[in-house]
């Protein structure tokens, strides 16, 4: 079973065996279903689309999203470390400061500095 089989998403649009439902069906008679009140899980909106088929689609969009950031992340800082590593000169020096600055600062230090920006 692949990641996206877990998640509720398999491949080409079809429904997997973890959703009984699509996040696009919608069971007009079960609209404003609580959760844990029949067929679907977490309830249903407004429409009646079920809302655990929803949350899980979208986490799916989201969840790419972050993969791909962290990729192209991870490859700007390779390309970095590796052109500051071969070099010699005023370039690695800079960089290597800029690491150690920014380092040295905590969490929340830089995250409160941010935030008041």
């Amino acid at each position: 079973m692949h990641l996206s089989e877990i998640i509720g998403v398999g491949c080409r649009g079809r429904r997997t065996r973890l959703l009984p439902y699509s996040d696009t069906f919608i069971d007009i008679r079960q609209h404003f279903a609580p959760p844990f009140a029949g067929p679907h899980i977490l309830g249903t909106d407004p429409l009646g689309r079920d809302i655990l088929a929803r949350l899980l689609m979208a986490g799916r969009i989201s969840l790419s999203a972050g993969f791909c950031a962290m990729v192209l992340a991870m490859g700007i800082g390779i390309a970095v470390g590796v052109a500051a590593g071969f070099h010699e000169g005023v370039g690695p020096l800079i960089i290597t400061s800029m690491k150690s600055i920014s380092c040295s600062f905590s969490t929340y230090t830089t995250t409160s500095t941010f935030i008041t920006m």
